[in-house]
């Protein structure tokens, strides 16, 4: 192995540089010696341009697609720099230090992933919505933050938009909480309206959804809390008398004649252990960009 007065020379190939910068540009800038050098490119190229996106989908002033395409773009400065910068240290005779080394760039790569992984099991996980059974709350595309320490102290609120894991299949699904444990549901089908304990929930007819005129709007208030809501003009969901058990919540969609939830046998009440969070901002919609920023009410 050749050294220098200051340690061990090792030389920089130029293509496990990009590579790496490809994967994450502060792996490639490590790699070449520059840490501080990666940290600019992973707020600058890696985190505001998905930023600036988002509020340029946001406000309508530029197309989802072109956006997203255009911060994967950005993404080729960092993996040209690092291949650069490889040759360079190459001609200057590169000197190893230990974050430089295999061992140092596994030990980051690590930490960044353990980091990452953490944030997503404690704090804030990104689901997709798939379906329109939220609709006009949560759109089928909207993708959105659930909060996961929302509930580490108090339980579920009637009214909460939340996301939770069917215990046998462990497939997500989001709904809005109508029912608590031990209270009483009903859900008449031919008006269309909740009583909870005998107490019915306010409805305000808010006229023709505007998205799709098949729909009626209206604005439904459960303790307090309001929503809107979309009922299909002249079709009646299901309904019934629901006890919810202890342990348990009974949820409904908010396009309440197009949604699978606690009036049916074959779904059922959701057990508190089931539930992962509550749904925060809504931050991406491939469709319909001038969703991203909405937080559900």
């Amino acid at each position: 192995m050749e050294t220098n007065s200051r340690g061990p020379v090792r030389p920089r190939r130029g293509w496990v540089a990009g590579l790496l910068a490809a994967i994450n540009s502060l792996l490639g800038m490590i790699y070449v010696g520059r840490p501080l050098r990666g940290l600019f490119y992973l707020v600058v190229v890696d985190v505001c341009p998905f930023g600036i996106a988002f509020l340029l989908a946001r406000s309508g002033g530029w197309p989802m697609g072109l956006s997203v395409g255009f911060v994967y773009l950005l993404r080729i400065i960092p993996v040209i720099d690092a291949y650069r910068l490889a040759q360079q240290a190459n001609e200057a005779g590169f000197v190893e230090r230990w974050f430089t080394t295999w061992k140092g760039i596994a030990a980051v790569a690590a930490v960044f992933v353990v980091a990452v992984l953490s944030f997503r099991a404690f704090v804030f996980e990104p689901f997709q919505n798939p379906s329109s059974s939220m609709l006009p709350t949560v759109h089928a595309g909207d993708q959105f933050f659930v909060s996961k320490r929302a509930y580490a102290r108090t339980p579920p609120q009637r009214g909460d938009v939340i996301v939770f894991r069917e215990p046998k299949t462990g497939v997500a699904y989001v709904k809005r909480v109508v029912g608590l444990p031990g209270e009483a549901v009903v859900y008449d089908a031919a008006n269309e309206r909740v009583a909870i304990n005998g107490a019915p929930a306010d409805i305000e007819p808010l006229g023709v959804y505007a998205d799709d005129p098949k729909f009626d709007v209206v604005r439904e208030t459960l303790d307090d809390r309001s929503h809107s809501l979309v009922l299909i003009r002249d079709a009646r969901g299901a309904g019934g008398t629901y006890r919810v058990p202890a342990g348990y919540y009974f949820v409904l969609g908010d396009n309440r004649d197009n949604s699978l939830d606690s009036r049916f046998p074959n779904f059922g009440f959701v057990p508190s252990t089931s539930v992962v969070g509550k749904v925060g901002l809504i931050w991406w919609n491939d469709n319909e960009p001038n969703r991203a920023g909405i937080f559900p009410e």
